[in-house]
């Protein structure tokens, strides 16, 4: 997490130093200061599950891909020659997997599904490279309006937490004449499991999303 932040920290101020200076005083295109997104992307997801007072409890069930789709309302500041943004974008997240180990001389098949609907809140800086291109890094916290991740265990009890944890995100994208846009975001890790005293379920998420401003 912490090099995927320093990576991004470090091209945001390498295009920040190479962007031009934009022109504002022809900026009489009357842009809408608000702005409505449809977005769709994927999700590089990765959880770990650990009970340290059970036995062979500790399970990685590794990265795996899932998909991202929502929409987004944005609402450009009109002060500072509309560098600055603030932003919602619910989405619906979801990620599935399933493993099989060896457990006591049998084989244990392990599957986990993790839905959740999601609502970042954020602030987004842009840095106007050219007319038509446009660089922003975003900061958001993100809360989880409804999640369920399920553990089931073909040996054992299963696991259904239903906790709705709020973490933080970062995200650094582009935009082309205003109107498609990309940004890929990393969010902080959170207990997926916090609802069981024992269990830990360390969930982390990095997103490439592609959104397109219909207003």
């Amino acid at each position: 997490m912490k090099l995927y932040i320093l990576f991004f920290l470090s091209l945001f101020f390498f295009i920040k130093s190479h962007s031009q200076t934009y022109d504002y005083s022809h900026r009489g295109e009357s842009k809408n200061s608000i702005k409505v997104k449809l977005c769709t992307g994927a999700n590089f997801t990765e959880l770990d599950i650990n009970n340290p007072t059970i036995n062979n409890s500790s399970i990685d069930f590794g990265s795996k891909v899932g998909f991202h789709i929502g929409a987004e309302l944005e609402y450009v500041l009109p002060s500072n020659n509309d560098k600055w943004s603030i932003f919602i974008q619910p989405n619906y997240v979801s990620f599935n997997n399933d493993i099989e180990r060896e457990l006591f001389s049998s084989t244990e098949e392990v599957k986990m599904e993790s839905n959740s609907l999601n609502l970042p809140l954020g602030l987004r800086y842009y840095i106007h490279f050219n007319k038509n291109l446009k660089f922003f890094v975003s900061g958001m916290l993100n809360i989880q309006l409804a999640s369920n991740t399920r553990i089931i265990y073909s040996l054992r009890t299963d696991l259904n937490s239903e906790a709705n944890p709020t973490n933080a995100g970062f995200g650094l994208g582009s935009s082309l004449n205003g109107k498609l846009f990309f940004e890929a975001r990393v969010y902080t890790k959170f207990n997926a499991l916090k609802e069981y005293a024992t269990w830990e379920g360390n969930y982390s998420q990095m997103s490439l999303i592609v959104s397109y401003a219909i207003l």
